[in-house]
C-alpha cells in the first residue's frame, strides 16, 4: 500500500487562477522588452547574448491590455486592426483539427487550424459573444507596428521573412513559426514562450500567458463598477457566470460590498424628491 501514489487532481487549484499583481506585470513587459541577456557558460563566464523577444512583448501587450484568449491572439490578422478608429476585431482563434476516434476514445489531433467565432449556439439559450470589436490603446498600436516592421525587413538564414510566410501562406497573420513562417500549433506556441521565460530566468508557471486574461477581468470588474455583464462580453465569455467564478481574482466579500453600496446608493437617489435629485 506504500507504493501507491495517490492521483493528482485535474481541477484548477486557487493559485491557479490569481491575476497579476501589478509587479509581476511590469516584472515580465521588462524581461520581455530587453534586447540581450546574460548567459552563464560552462566554464564559468558571463556573456551577454542577443535576444529577439519582440514577437512575445507584442503577444503580452495585446493580451495585457484586451484580456482575449491565446488562441484568439495567435489567430490576429494585420487587416484586424483599425489604427485610426483603434480597434482590434477578434474573428478566429487557433486550435488543432482532430479527428475522435471511438474505439480508442481518443482525439488524434492532425494539424492546426483557424477557426471562425461565432456568436450564436443553437443548443443554448444563453448568449455568447467570442465574435467581437475591442478598444486598443497607443500602445498595441505602437508594438504591433513594431512587429509589422521586423517581419517585413527581418532576414531568416539570407532570406527574407516575408518572403517565407508568403510561400506558407501567413503573411496575412501577425504571428507564425518565427524561423519557417508556416502556421504555429498551440503546443509550439507554449513551448517557445516557455523558452524566452527561462531565458528571462522568470517562473515558467508563475508567468502563463493566460493570466492576462484574469488580470483584465480582475480589473475591467472594478473599472466598470463590477458590471458582470459588460465584462463578460468584452471577455467574449458564454455567460456572466464565467466573469465571477473563474476569471476574477476579486475576494467574494468585496464584490458583496461594492455591489451592496451601489444598491444602496440607487435605492437612496430613487426614492428622493425629485427637488433633492435635481440638487444632488
Amino acid at each position: 500500500m506504500d507504493d501507491i501514489k495517490k492521483p493528482k487532481s485535474k481541477r484548477l487549484h486557487s493559485h491557479d487562477v490569481k491575476a497579476f499583481s501589478s509587479d509581476e506585470c511590469n516584472t515580465l513587459m521588462e524581461a520581455l522588452s530587453k534586447d540581450c541577456i546574460e548567459v552563464k557558460r560552462k566554464n564559468g563566464k558571463i556573456e551577454k547574448v542577443r535576444v529577439e523577444f519582440l514577437m512575445w512583448r507584442t503577444i503580452a501587450t495585446i493580451m495585457r491590455y484586451t484580456g482575449i484568449r491565446p488562441g484568439e491572439c495567435f489567430a490576429l490578422k494585420w487587416q484586424d486592426f483599425d489604427y485610426e478608429r483603434k480597434i482590434a476585431k477578434i474573428r478566429r482563434a487557433l486550435s488543432m483539427d482532430g479527428e475522435v476516434n471511438l474505439e480508442q476514445i481518443i482525439c488524434e489531433y492532425t494539424e492546426p487550424e483557424y477557426k471562425i467565432l461565432k456568436n450564436e449556439n443553437p443548443s443554448s439559450r444563453s448568449e455568447i459573444t467570442p465574435y467581437r470589436d475591442l478598444r486598443i490603446n497607443d500602445e498595441i498600436v505602437n508594438v504591433v507596428k513594431e512587429w509589422r516592421g521586423y517581419v517585413n525587413t527581418h532576414l531568416e538564414k539570407g532570406r527574407a521573412l516575408e518572403e517565407i510566410r508568403r510561400a506558407n501562406g501567413t503573411e496575412e497573420f501577425l504571428f507564425s513559426v518565427l524561423t519557417k513562417g508556416t502556421t504555429p500549433t498551440p503546443d509550439y506556441c507554449c513551448q517557445e514562450y516557455r523558452k524566452v521565460l527561462i531565458k528571462s530566468g522568470l517562473n515558467t508557471h508563475r508567468y502563463r500567458l493566460y493570466r492576462f486574461r484574469h488580470t483584465f477581468c480582475t480589473e475591467a470588474l472594478r473599472a466598470l463598477g463590477f458590471d458582470t455583464k459588460k465584462v463578460q462580453i468584452l471577455m467574449g465569455d458564454r455567460d456572466p457566470s464565467m466573469v465571477t467564478q473563474v476569471y476574477n481574482s476579486i475576494r467574494h466579500e468585496e464584490l458583496m460590498e461594492e455591489s451592496a453600496d451601489k444598491l444602496l446608493t440607487h435605492l437612496e437617489n430613487y426614492t428622493k424628491p425629485k427637488e433633492q435629485k435635481a440638487a444632488s
